[in-house]
């Protein structure tokens, strides 16, 4: 009877360590991010025009869904004692040791591998070939420069927009107009939303040695400033869409609405830079971008 609770104990044991790892490797795959990374593929496919007629848009999703996995565990590897000095990612698999180096490299090139032969096999080239280029700027280029210059942001805004070009070229290769707003909109976007993500956690950041502006301008202004001039940027050319769209008139109101409030949670931070106007500004960072893109894709 001991030996019969014994092995159960073991293969409960053995049950929480599997369980364990698996929700290890899915934080090394960033889910929630990765859950963005397919709207805006799917947005990219539907401004293009083919996405109601044509399936690759799907594909793009499940192939770049593999490879922004394998991305975000080269992020990872490669942070991994950056990581570990700072409170936030302190508990990451890497420093927290749950998942060895080996393991993480391995799950990264295996994800990269699959995810860029799917692509090959199901949607056009153009898209892989983007695909490709986003993983390369967002792994080693982005990853590497955040402790060396604080133009790191300015980095990975490029891959981080990227994904709307996927989706947009999966079918045809043809990356049309309303695509390319998405994908500047999403670009400027990041800029607010990452300065308040980078005041609020600039202890961290230095703790870990990246260059961020609101460590090397621990004042914060030029966060804010830069959170003002890019959300009125942002603001202008989301207007521009109205030149491609069929309803201009409600997209034009929605993005004026959004897009004013985007610009006066950045001016508030601009002018108080606190943990009470940094925060309203991420929050509205993370209303302003699915809002402003369903928007634009309710009016073509």
């Amino acid at each position: 009877m001991l030996n019969n609770q014994a092995l159960q104990m073991n293969e409960n044991e053995s049950s929480l360590v599997r369980r364990g790892r698996l929700s290890s490797y899915m934080q090394i795959a960033k889910p929630r991010i990765s859950s963005m990374v397919l709207f805006t593929i799917w947005a990219g496919s539907v401004a293009s025009g083919w996405a109601s007629a044509h399936w690759e848009w799907l594909h793009a999703m499940i192939g770049t869904l593999l490879v922004a996995a394998s991305g975000s565990a080269v992020n990872q590897y490669l942070e991994r004692y950056t990581d570990y000095f700072m409170k936030r990612t302190s508990q990451r698999p890497l420093p927290g040791g749950s998942l060895s180096a080996p393991e993480v490299a391995a799950f990264a090139a295996v994800t990269f591998g699959v995810g860029v032969a799917y692509l090959l096999a199901t949607v056009h080239p153009v898209a892989t070939g983007i695909c490709v280029t986003t993983w390369v700027l967002y792994s080693f280029i982005y990853t590497l420069s955040k402790p060396l210059t604080v133009w790191n942001t300015f980095i990975g805004a490029f891959p981080g927009a990227m994904p709307v070009l996927i989706g947009a070229a999966a079918f045809d290769g043809v990356i049309q107009p309303l695509s390319w707003i998405l994908f500047l909109i999403l670009f400027w976007w990041q800029f607010p939303h990452f300065m308040a993500i980078a005041w609020k956690y600039r202890q961290d950041y230095e703790k870990g040695g990246l260059k961020m502006i609101t460590v090397t301008d621990p004042t914060g202004r030029v966060a804010g400033l830069i959170s003002v001039g890019v959300s009125v940027t942002l603001l202008l050319t989301s207007l521009i869409a109205v030149v491609w769209l069929s309803n201009p008139v409600i997209y034009a109101i929605a993005s004026l609405f959004l897009g004013g409030a985007y610009v006066w949670y950045s001016w508030k931070f601009y002018q108080v830079r606190d943990e009470r106007t940094a925060r309203p500004l991420l929050l509205s960072s993370l209303v302003y971008l699915p809002l402003q893109m369903i928007a634009l894709l309710c009016c073509i």
